[in-house]
């Protein structure tokens, strides 16, 4: 007498456990797939944060090395100053000094982008810093500022732009006085747009 083949039942019980595991194999992939997304997201974040503090290591340096060349400029216009006080004629030496204090400015801005570039350098990084003066009303214009009193049309300022090598951007305007003091008008961080790559594609949708 012939013997049977051996064939395997699929019973509910076997069939809910496969469905089991199909679950937990796409749940595992899912879980992978997410960890490594918010691996990337996470790098790109501390990258960032980390640049952003560059910039701001390298504003800091120029804004000292500036205060470092106006400190001179303010000593030696001390006695004008204290003069002009006293009631001295102070058109034509508001427009000595005025002269004089972009002539200052203009001086000192070698010095002080290379003094944000060494420290930038210091944090293992580089920023690139593009640096001009401003005049007249744009210097609120350019600084964002709108109905400011003391920004007229005899106003002197300093906008600057620090960058990094992924585009982090510190945007920085400075009004200087006549006196040799500043005023901080705009310290802002931005970030440049840029389409490339196509970065991290958690779900396609097909």
């Amino acid at each position: 007498m012939a013997k049977g083949q051996g064939s395997v039942r699929m019973g509910p019980i076997s069939l809910f456990t496969l469905v089991i595991v199909l679950c937990l194999a796409v749940m595992a992939v899912l879980t992978v797939t997410t960890a490594e997304a918010s691996r990337a997201l996470m790098n790109r974040q501390a990258a960032a944060t980390a640049e952003i503090y560059i910039d701001e290591v390298a504003a800091q340096a120029f804004v000292a090395s500036l205060d470092s060349s106006l400190l001179e400029y303010r000593e030696a216009h001390a006695d004008a100053a204290g003069a002009a006080d006293a009631g001295a004629a102070s058109g034509t030496a508001d427009a000595i000094d005025a002269t004089e204090l972009k002539n200052t400015l203009t001086g000192a801005l070698p010095t002080c982008v290379s003094a944000a570039e060494t420290a930038a350098k210091a944090q293992g990084s580089f920023v690139n810093v593009d640096a001009r003066t401003v005049e007249g009303e744009d210097v609120a214009q350019v600084a964002g500022v709108f109905g400011a009193a003391d920004v007229g049309p005899d106003a002197l300022g300093l906008a600057i732009d620090f960058e990094t090598e992924h585009g982090r951007l510190l945007s920085v305007v400075l009004q200087v006085h006549k006196d040799g003091t500043y005023s901080i008008l705009s310290w802002k961080t931005t970030t440049k747009w840029s389409d490339e790559g196509t970065g991290d594609t958690l779900w396609s949708g097909v």
